[in-house]
C-alpha cells in the first residue's frame, strides 16, 4: 500500500539531515495511525425483551424481538431456532491480521441501547466465544464454548432511553478457530424493556 508523505514544509530540499528527520516523523505518524488505531473486523447484535431469560446467548444480527439464542440447530433442512435469527460466526486466523515486528491485540466493544424502561438488577456481559459444531445425520448444531480470557465487558442496569457502551481492553489473540460474539444475561430482562444488544470485535497492533 502506498504511503503519502508531506513534501512541502516537511521536506525543504535544502538540508539533508533536517529532511531525513522530518521524513522520519512523517513515517512514524503514518504508521502509528494505521497500526495503533482499533479497526472493527466483526459485528453482531440482537434485539431482546423480557422473553430473554438469564443465560449465555449468541449475538445474531437479527431484527426479531426477543431473538437471543443459546444455541442453533438445523434439522431436516429447517432452521429450528426462532425465525429471523441466524447463527453469526466466523473463522479467525491470526495470520490474516499479523504485522511484521508487531503484536496483534484484540478487544470486544459492547453496547446496550435501551427504551423507556430501565433494567432492574440485570447485567449484560459481552465476550468472544469459540463455537463447537455437532449434529447427527441431516442435523447441524452450533454451541458457544468457554469465553476467551480477557474478552469480556459488562454493562449493568442500563437506564431508560440510554445508549450504554464499554470495552474489554486488549486481550491476546486466541488460537485459530471458529468464533462467535455472545452475551451473558445475569437475569431476565425487565418487563416492558426493549433493548438492542450489539458487540464489535476490534483489532490493533502494538
Amino acid at each position: 500500500m502506498a504511503i503519502s508523505l508531506t513534501t512541502g514544509s516537511s521536506n525543504s530540499g535544502s538540508n539533508d539531515w533536517s529532511d531525513v528527520y522530518n521524513n522520519d516523523n512523517d513515517l512514524v505518524t503514518e504508521f502509528g495511525y494505521r497500526d495503533s488505531t482499533y479497526k472493527t473486523i466483526q459485528t453482531a447484535g440482537a434485539m431482546a425483551d423480557a422473553s430473554a431469560s438469564s443465560g449465555t446467548f449468541f449475538l445474531v444480527n437479527s431484527s426479531t424481538t426477543g431473538s437471543l439464542e443459546s444455541g442453533f440447530a438445523m434439522s431436516g433442512g429447517i432452521h429450528t431456532s426462532e425465525s429471523g435469527s441466524d447463527p453469526y460466526g466466523f473463522y479467525f486466523d491470526d495470520a490474516d491480521y499479523s504485522v511484521t515486528s508487531m503484536t496483534t491485540k484484540l478487544r470486544v466493544r459492547g453496547q446496550v441501547l435501551n427504551n423507556g424502561t430501565a433494567w432492574s438488577t440485570v447485567t449484560a456481559t459481552f465476550g468472544l466465544y469459540p463455537v463447537t459444531v455437532s449434529g447427527a445425520a441431516g442435523d447441524l448444531t452450533l454451541t458457544l464454548g468457554t469465553v476467551v480470557t480477557g474478552s469480556t465487558v459488562a454493562i449493568a442496569n442500563p437506564s431508560a432511553n440510554t445508549v450504554n457502551q464499554g470495552n474489554s481492553g486488549d486481550f491476546a489473540v486466541p488460537a485459530d478457530g471458529y468464533y462467535g460474539l455472545g452475551v451473558v444475561l445475569s437475569a431476565a430482562i425487565t418487563a416492558n424493556a426493549a433493548s438492542l444488544l450489539s458487540a464489535h470485535l476490534q483489532v490493533r497492533h502494538v
